[in-house]
């Protein structure tokens, strides 16, 4: 039982699995450059991100650092703190007035001995944090920020 086509027919089928087979590589092609597309535009995307948060963490750091520089040198902590009636309050009132925007969770003083004295996150003022590296850092090399 074979099935004898016509020429015709052998020339419709040809042509047919022909449109088939180039549609089916023109649609791969179509997906592989898209998916190539798309993938790079992501990969550009997540660069640029990247590129703006480590400028605004700088900008942050920065920020940090300036800040406590500043402190380091005010002339109202520090008569405050060489006259030695240390009052918590006038400190974290005076603090108060650098975190403008509530840029910082936590802006404090600290004394020597790692006791804080002053915050403007009140649950930090009387604990010690001596422990802690920054500290640590601070006392050996004048700066941890």
């Amino acid at each position: 039982m074979s099935i004898r086509l016509s020429l015709r027919n052998k020339i419709v089928i040809s042509t047919i699995v022909v449109i088939a087979v180039f549609g089916v590589l023109a649609t791969a092609s179509v997906y592989v450059y898209s998916k190539n597309i798309l993938k790079d535009k992501e990969i550009e995307t997540l660069r640029q991100t990247s590129i703006n948060t480590a400028d605004e963490l700088g900008l942050i750091l920065g920020n940090s650092l300036s800040l406590a520089k500043t402190l380091s040198k005010d002339h109202s902590i520090i008569d405050i703190l060489k006259r030695g009636d240390i009052i918590g309050e006038q400190l974290e009132n005076h603090l108060d007035h650098f975190n403008v925007d509530n840029n910082f969770s936590a802006i404090y003083i600290m004394l020597p001995d790692g006791k804080t004295i002053a915050s403007t996150d009140k649950s930090f003022v009387d604990k010690n944090y001596s422990f802690r590296s920054y500290f640590k850092n601070a006392l050996t090399n004048g700066s941890a920020v």
